[in-house]
């Protein structure tokens, strides 16, 4: 066309950019009809660089730890993404659907970060670069009911996926009611001869078939109002409350022993009560304690028994103060029984108002205030006990069934009929079944117990899993304390959150350990310092039956130096020609002062400044040293001497040594880098721990 004087047009043009990547360049001309004085200017180019998106391929995998795993227990799913390459990834993102039935308790990542909200876990990884992987390990609690359940989770990213049918992972894990072979005690309040109608019995929870479930331990009792039990984990007994009397029941014959002394009577809100009635009793393994609540047809009162004489301790809440009331919950004023967890050290209790409406209540401890849990949903729960993993069992007295009791919710499921006696109104479980013990053992070192400041330390953490049993879902909790900070982690096992501290280990099998080495950073700060460090096992599915070694803690003190100075003199010559030292100096004799600095710390004295000031009938001599070339001589340890030049007004020779700008100072600084240019630094350890200092002076 036409393109008039002066004006300008623009094509543009929309190509589609090749597959394969580099240079690609595009020359454009203009011819016309008419004559072009310049034809230079007809034709451009440009280029274009071309660049293929990146390409990796992120694959997913996840495993659960325990399969199977207990209801309403911890449940851990450990999630890995890996980059297998070419490329790097960007913008991972993981996301974890849990099952609808499980809770979610925590999750911790080795990179990035991660949140969860409405049963879906989202992880922001970041980058992955090819060869490399990310971890997530994420905590819930398992369903309360047995079953099948399945977590699914996915990863994708903002850079092309060679591969995507590896961004998926779905992991199903089975759900069982109880642990296998849990054992627990039964009282019935009929059934038993022996002189008496109490029977106890054993169940083996993990068989719901009451033609083989249940045990008679003996034929009998010989009582016939026991109304609690509690296994005492620590001593391995089996206490009852028969009435008014504590004692013991065989686990072998089943015959109740009285203590010596009875409950006895005890002062309190209502004054003197007597504890006659006693139909709730449990061990509190934390702290050592038993407790026995009595009915006293009204408002009950929690009160704690002497495990020894079996009578009540006396002023256990206070001075003159025996018992606590226990406040009635929606009228419901009967405590049938009560149950501390051993995992949380919460009381429970299960109440009514006569024979109905039994609630799930908690219960302080301290004080005796209650709190609403729960309508319990299935009847008469009379007896309330709790296994090793803190999973509550009730027993209901009109029908004859072991029921598990939900701590959050009172619904009562997974019934076991019971049938060798009748009126069951106690039960409390073995603490120590085989099938749920792990003794964790934990041990701590550090590389440089006495590190100068700013050094980097490193600690390594152990946990030992002594068995005999499988460990599962483990978690240690060291927190670096103050004074040192966190430079990096490296868990042999599991994943290390800095920020909380956590280290998620998993599963560890009988016998075996698994390691974190933790690197950490000196601050600086006040020398001589002790910074304690501590490890601890925050968490375990099973019943540890040594806690005493599940933390370890390892000192470092900040090294720091003690120096002693010491000061002698010595006559070099005097002006009558004395060649060897005199007894006394004369005017115009020369002296040497020799400066000893001894350090008898546990660290390194480095950059040591002696400062000596001169008297004024001494006139400091210079180059009396290294043939004339020098003015001071210093000696640290076994080394050869240095010499340096105490110029006036400054060290402008940077040797280390100067007089100020009168000459009345004579300051010398150690290391004397000028001459050892890595430096002299007055040591811990003979012979690097003293250093000697000589200058001369001549008698005015």
């Amino acid at each position: 066309g036409t393109i008039a004087n002066g004006a300008s047009e623009n094509v543009t043009i929309v190509v589609t950019a090749p597959a394969t990547a580099g240079v690609i360049t595009n020359t454009a001309s203009v011819t016309t009809a008419r004559i072009d004085p310049n034809s230079a200017n007809d034709s451009a180019s440009a280029d274009t660089t071309v660049t293929v998106p990146g390409e990796a391929d992120l694959a997913l995998t996840q495993s659960d730890s325990p399969d199977p795993v207990l209801v309403n227990q911890t449940l851990s799913y450990s999630l890995l993404v890996d980059n297998l390459g070419p490329d790097d990834a960007t913008a991972v993102v993981l996301t974890d659907t849990l099952p609808g039935t499980v809770t979610f308790q925590s999750v911790v990542t080795s990179q990035g970060s991660c949140s969860e909200a409405g049963g879906t876990v989202t992880c922001n990884l970041g980058a992955i670069s090819s060869g490399n992987d990310a971890t997530i390990d994420i905590l819930v609690t398992a369903p309360s009911g047995a079953g099948s359940i399945t977590n699914n989770a996915s990863v994708s990213a903002s850079s092309d996926d060679l591969n995507a049918a590896n961004d998926t992972s779905s992991e199903n894990t089975t759900v069982e009611n109880l642990n296998v072979n849990q054992l627990c005690y039964l009282v019935a309040d009929a059934g038993g001869g022996n002189g008496g109608n109490d029977l106890l019995t054993s169940i083996d929870t993990a068989d719901f078939d009451p033609l083989t479930n249940e045990t008679n331990i003996g034929t009998g009792t010989g009582t016939n109002t026991i109304e609690a039990i509690a296994w005492n984990s620590a001593s391995m007994t089996l206490y009852a409350a028969n009435a008014g009397q504590l004692g013991t029941l065989s686990t072998t014959t089943g015959v109740f022993t009285a203590l010596p002394q009875s409950f006895g009577t005890g002062g309190g809100t209502f004054g003197s009560v007597s504890f006659s009635d006693v139909d709730g009793l449990t061990y509190d393994a934390e702290f050592g304690v038993l407790y026995g609540v009595h009915a006293r047809g009204g408002t009950d009162v929690l009160f704690q028994i002497d495990m020894t004489t079996g009578a009540h301790v006396a002023n256990a809440y206070g001075a003159g103060v025996d018992y606590v009331p226990l406040p009635p919950i929606s009228g419901n004023s009967i405590t049938d029984d009560i149950a501390v967890d051993p995992t949380t050290g919460i009381m429970y209790a299960t109440v009514n108002s006569g024979g109905s409406s039994d609630r799930l209540i908690r219960i302080d401890k301290a004080t005796g205030a209650t709190t609403d849990v729960a309508l319990i949903t299935v009847p008469d729960i009379e007896g309330l006990g709790t296994d090793p993993s803190g999973q509550l069992w009730g027993t209901s007295g009109t029908q004859n069934v072991l029921y598990e009791i939900d701590k959050n919710t009172g619904t009562g499921s997974n019934g076991r009929p019971i049938n060798n006696g009748s009126d069951y109104e106690s039960v409390d479980c073995y603490a120590f079944s085989p099938s749920v013990v792990a003794d964790l053992g934990v041990t701590k070192t550090v590389d440089d117990p006495l590190p100068p400041e700013g050094d980097t330390v490193t600690y390594t953490v152990t946990v030992t899993n002594a068995g005999p049993s499988t460990a599962t879902v483990i978690q240690l909790s060291d927190a670096l304390p103050a004074g040192v900070t966190f430079v990096s982690a490296s868990p042999g096992q599991g994943t290390y959150d800095s920020a909380t501290g956590d280290w998620f280990v998993g599963t560890l099998g009988a016998g075996g350990n698994a390691t974190l080495t933790l690197q950490a950073s000196v601050d600086s700060g006040t020398p001589g310092t002790i910074i304690t460090n501590t490890a601890s096992v925050s968490y375990l599915s099973q019943y540890d039956p040594n806690a005493a070694d599940d933390a370890a803690s390892v000192d470092i003190e900040l090294a720091a130096a003690n120096l002693t100075v010491l000061k002698s003199v010595v006559t070099v010559r005097d002006p009558l020609g004395e060649v060897t030292p005199a007894a006394l100096a004369i005017p115009g004799a020369v002296v040497q002062y020799e400066i000893s600095i001894t350090n008898s710390g546990n660290g390194a004295a480095s950059e040591v400044i002696v400062t000596d000031t001169l008297n004024e009938n001494l006139a400091f001599l210079a180059g009396d040293f290294d043939g004339g070339a020098a003015d001071i001589r210093i000696i640290v340890g076994a080394e050869p001497p240095v010499f340096c030049v105490a110029e006036t007004g400054g060290d402008t020779n940077a040797d280390g040594c100067f007089l100020n700008a009168t000459g009345d100072f004579l300051t010398v600084t150690i290391p004397v880098s000028a001459t050892y240019p890595t430096g002299l630094t007055v040591g811990t350890a003979a012979p690097d721990n003293v250093a000697v200092v000589h200058f001369r002076v001549t008698v005015n």
